[in-house]
């Protein structure tokens, strides 16, 4: 598998990128599967360096994330490239995100996908909500890899729609999910729809007829909820929730996969 640098279109709290290595390492072989399903797409670090097949379905119940992935899809890749996003200001952040909410709909594919950028790359959590003028790498890292993004995705069917239609959905025997949810216990603020049901999750991935890789915080609830199936843990970095913009703090914690098919170190 080529691997690709960069950190997926949005660097949200809990995002995949810092799970990643340990993910691919437990992944499905690819002649097991020849459809691929996200059901909590996020950020996009899992999918966009996914062995996946022609036949991948990415959902997200955040219409920014969807909208923002679409548009990806229809980019000028010349003209996103040679945009120069600095000098960087606060004003400057207040113009583009009141001109991207303002005029959204009436703008090219191109240039809403400039502006989210911008927007996201100089905002708490990458969430276009809370300035922060702390220097971030997330767009010249695009810019180097936007072609290649652009290239992955564009067979990729675009959703926004909960896990809860999308895994009976698009199940069979030849399905793969990758599901990155939002953990138990911990601040789900960062997502739009927040905290979701987890009994709700296991049932719907129990019933499947096909494959799933789970990620997930190390809960007593969660290996309770799935000890009928494999699990393997690994320490991983997580971003401190409420950390001060340009104050980043991390922790060791240590999450687990899961997975109905047997994962080996």
């Amino acid at each position: 598998m080529e691997e690709i640098s960069g950190e997926g279109l949005f660097a949200r709290q809990g995002g995949k990128w810092t799970k990643r290595k340990y993910v691919f390492k437990r992944w499905l072989p690819v002649d097991e599967y020849t459809r691929y399903i996200e059901p909590f797409l996020g950020g996009g670090s899992i999918l966009l360096d996914a062995p996946i097949k022609k036949d991948a379905i990415a959902c997200d119940t955040d219409t920014k994330v969807i909208r923002t992935f679409k548009d990806l899809q229809h980019l000028d890749i010349d003209a996103f490239v040679n945009y120069d996003f600095a000098p960087h200001s606060r004003a400057r952040w207040n113009r583009e995100r009141k001109e991207l909410a303002d005029n959204y709909s009436e703008m090219t594919p191109t240039a809403r996908f400039i502006k989210t950028m911008y927007v996201n790359s100089h905002s708490f959590n990458s969430k276009g909500d809370t300035y922060t003028a702390t220097k971030n790498n997330t767009l010249s890292q695009l810019k180097r890899n936007v072609g290649r993004y652009k290239d992955i995705v564009k067979d990729v069917k675009f959703f926004k729609q909960s896990f809860t239609e999308t895994i009976p959905k698009y199940d069979s025997k030849n399905s793969f999910f990758y599901c990155d949810p939002p953990y138990y216990g911990t601040d789900a603020s960062d997502y739009e729809t927040g905290e979701i049901d987890h009994e709700s999750l296991f049932k719907a991935l129990d019933k499947i007829k096909g494959y799933f890789l789970l990620s997930y915080n190390d809960a007593p609830y969660i290996r309770r909820l799935y000890k009928d199936y494999y699990i393997t843990s690994f320490k991983n970095a997580q971003t401190l929730s409420g950390a001060q913009a340009g104050r980043t703090q991390h922790k060791e914690v240590v999450d687990l996969l899961i997975s109905n098919y047997e994962i080996t170190d």
